[in-house]
C-alpha cells in the first residue's frame, strides 16, 4: 500500500473514532514529524507529547504514524481531537478540519491520484517511445558500423589471399628448386657411397697384405730367436766346458790345500801357525778368483774374518759348496 492510500485510509477513519480517541503515550510526536521533516522537506510543529489511538480495539502505530503523515496531506489545515475528558488538541494551522470535510478530501486525493496516474503513464509512453527511437538508431548504427566492419574484413581477407598465393607460388619455386638440388645431393652421395666401397676393399687388400708381412716378420722373428736360443745352448755348453776345465784343476789346488791344512791344524800353536794362514789366505783367494762363480768381495770378506785354523777350515768348506 502505497502513502497516498495510507493517507486516505486514515482520514476515512477519523468519523469513526468520534469522542472515543483517548491519549496514551506511545510515541513521541517530536519524533514522527521529525520523520516527516526529513522525507518532504516540509518542517512542521506540534504540542502533542504522547499519543495512540484506541477504538476499543487499539490500532498499531504504523496507523498512528499514517493519522500524523496526514499533516502532510492538509498542509494550512487546523486539526482538532476530542477526548472524553473534553479537552481539545491543536496543531495550531488556521483552519479547522471537520468530519464532514473527509469525503471531499478523499475526492481531492482521488483526483490527484488519477491526474498523477495519467501524468506517469503519458511520461512512460514518451520514455517508452524514446527508447524506440534510441534503439533504432543504435540498431541502424551498429548496422552501419557491422557493414563497414564486414567491408574491412572482406577487404584484409582479399589481401591476406593475395598474400598467401604468391607466398604458394614463391613455395612451389623453392620446393622444385629443393628436388633438383637433391636429385644431385643423391648423385655425389651414389659417387661417395662407391669411391668409399672401392677405398674400403683396397684398404682390406692393404691390410690383408700388411698382415701376411706381419706374420712374415713374426716367422722371421720367432727363427731367429730359435737360432739366437741355439746359439746360446751352443755358447753356454762351451763355457761350461772351460770352467769343467778350470774348476778340475780348481778342485785338485782345494784338494791340496784341504790336506796342508788338515796337516797344519796338527801342529801346535806356534809363530809359523800366522805365516801359514796368511799364506793360505792369499792362495784361496787366487784359485777363487779363477772361479767365476765366486764373488771375489763375498770371498774377500770371508778370508778378513780368518784369525785361526777353525775359520780357515769353515772358508775351505764354504767355497768346497761353490763349486
Amino acid at each position: 500500500m502505497n502513502n497516498k492510500k495510507r493517507l486516505l485510509l486514515c482520514l476515512a477513519l477519523i468519523p469513526l473514532l468520534g469522542n472515543s480517541v483517548q491519549i496514551n503515550k506511545a510515541e513521541k510526536m517530536s519524533e514522527a514529524i521529525s520523520k516527516l521533516s526529513k522525507e518532504t522537506n516540509i518542517k512542521y510543529k506540534m504540542d502533542f507529547d504522547d499519543f495512540i489511538i484506541n477504538n476499543n480495539s487499539p490500532i498499531d502505530f504504523t496507523t498512528a504514524r499514517e493519522l500524523v503523515g496526514y499533516v502532510k496531506v492538509l498542509n494550512n489545515y487546523k486539526i482538532t481531537i476530542d477526548n472524553p475528558n473534553g479537552s481539545k488538541y491543536s496543531n495550531r494551522f488556521p483552519l479547522v478540519l471537520k468530519s464532514n470535510d473527509v469525503p471531499r478530501l478523499i475526492d481531492i486525493e482521488r483526483a490527484k491520484a488519477k491526474a498523477e496516474k495519467e501524468r506517469l503513464e503519458e511520461v512512460a509512453r514518451a520514455e517508452v517511445d524514446r527508447l524506440k527511437i534510441e534503439a533504432k538508431t543504435q540498431a541502424d548504427r551498429l548496422k552501419a558500423e557491422a557493414k563497414i566492419e564486414a567491408d574491412r574484413l572482406k577487404a584484409e581477407a582479399k589481401i591476406e589471399k593475395e598474400r598467401l598465393e604468391k607466398e604458394n607460388k614463391k613455395l612451389k619455386e623453392k620446393t622444385t628448386e629443393l628436388a633438383s638440388k637433391t636429385l644431385e645431393l643423391d648423385e655425389k652421395m651414389n659417387f661417395a657411397k662407391q669411391e668409399a666401397e672401392r677405398l674400403r676393399q683396397e684398404k682390406e687388400l692393404a691390410n690383408n697384405t700388411v698382415a701376411s708381412m706381419i706374420n712374415e716378420a713374426k716367422k722371421i722373428k720367432k727363427e731367429k730367436k730359435k737360432l739366437i736360443e741355439e746359439k746360446t745352448i751352443i755358447e753356454n755348453k762351451n763355457t761350461k766346458l772351460e770352467k769343467r776345465k778350470e774348476a778340475d784343476k780348481s778342485i785338485k789346488t782345494f784338494n791340496q790345500l784341504y790336506f796342508f791344512v788338515n796337516q797344519n791344524n796338527k801342529v801346535d800353536k806356534s809363530s809359523k801357525l800366522s805365516n801359514n794362514i796368511a799364506f793360505i789366505k792369499n792362495k784361496i783367494f787366487q784359485i777363487s778368483a779363477k772361479n767365476r762363480k765366486i764373488d771375489l768381495l763375498f770371498l774377500e770378506d770371508k778370508l778378513q774374518k780368518i784369525n785361526d785354523l777353525s775359520g780357515l777350515k769353515q772358508t775351505i768348506a764354504e767355497l768346497e759348496r761353490i763349486k
